[in-house]
């Protein structure tokens, strides 16, 4: 999982690197040249990333790390188990849902 993490962020240092080259703070190129290649680099990026956020599902996570049928059964059941708790913490607050950090 931190690997993915580290990756995601080198890949986001990378565009950034990107935007630089690409003239943004170019002293010598025009506004509308600068916009049109942020506009195409920033595309770029949205197409590599369609619906992919970099961020594991708990189902992805939970294959990760199990090492059995048993175990990804397991996390299966404690993930329900918090989800159900999370709906009870919701309708506690007057929520539609709970609003969690990741996933």
């Amino acid at each position: 999982i931190e690997e993915r993490i580290l990756s995601r962020a080198s890949d986001k240092l990378n565009n950034i690197g990107l935007v630089v080259e690409a003239g943004k703070f170019n002293k010598d190129s025009k506004a509308s040249e600068r916009r049109q290649m942020l506009e195409a680099l920033f595309r770029e990026m949205d197409d590599g990333q369609s619906d992919d956020s970099g961020v594991p599902d708990d189902d992805q996570i939970n294959a990760m790390m199990a090492h059995t049928p048993d175990e990804l059964e397991a996390y299966a059941k404690m993930d329900n188990e918090r989800e159900n708790q999370e709906a009870v913490w919701a309708a506690q607050s007057g929520l539609k849902s709970w609003k969690r950090l990741m996933g």
